[in-house]
């Protein structure tokens, strides 16, 4: 997976060499998009995540269903403020009924100051439904999840304009 002249690129690989696989372009006509991170389970179920820009940058998920890849709608995160931005940085698969995704959005307050809080969705089989998760300063990121026997954990950091600090958050959920 990577961007080619802006466009998310994913590539499969059949033995022998690299092929260029089709994917579909964001619903809205994003101007560009980008894939950041890909999972799959056994079974062969596979996801992406990234984003998409169209005046804003937008979460973006696409799913492999055996055949050929499709997007599947992304929640919004809750609304803090204005220009709103939101990303996945990370996708972990447990199974068909269940796959973690992580990032981050952030918005401009009415006070004028911007914050960043984590994102975290999950998939339960039928839709990505928006999970509460901490944010412990101004600004909070995760970038990667990974799931286990049942527990699902996530890195990121959180930061003020004078202290960053490593950010791990975790769940007995699978």
């Amino acid at each position: 997976m990577i961007c080619k002249h802006g466009l998310g690129l994913i590539e499969h690989w059949d033995g022998t060499t690299w092929n260029e696989v089709t994917a579909p372009a964001p619903p809205t006509g994003g101007q560009r998009y980008t894939f950041k991170s890909i999972a799959a389970d056994a079974a062969g179920h596979v996801w992406v995540v990234g984003e998409y820009v169209n005046v804003q940058t937008f979460s973006l998920i696409e799913q492999w269903n055996g055949t050929s890849w499709t997007i599947v709608p992304s929640p919004q995160p809750p609304t803090i403020g204005s220009n709103e931005n939101d990303t996945l940085s990370g996708v972990t698969v447990v199974s068909g009924t269940s796959a973690w995704a992580v990032g981050n959005y952030n918005a401009s307050t009415s006070s004028g100051s911007s914050i960043e809080d984590t994102l975290v969705e999950h998939w339960d089989g039928t839709s990505w439904t928006v999970v509460p998760s901490p944010n412990v300063k101004t600004f909070n990121m995760l970038y990667a999840v990974t799931s286990f026997q049942g527990q699902t954990g996530a890195v990121g950091a959180s930061s003020t304009s004078n202290s960053i600090q490593t950010l791990v958050i975790g769940c007995n959920c699978a």
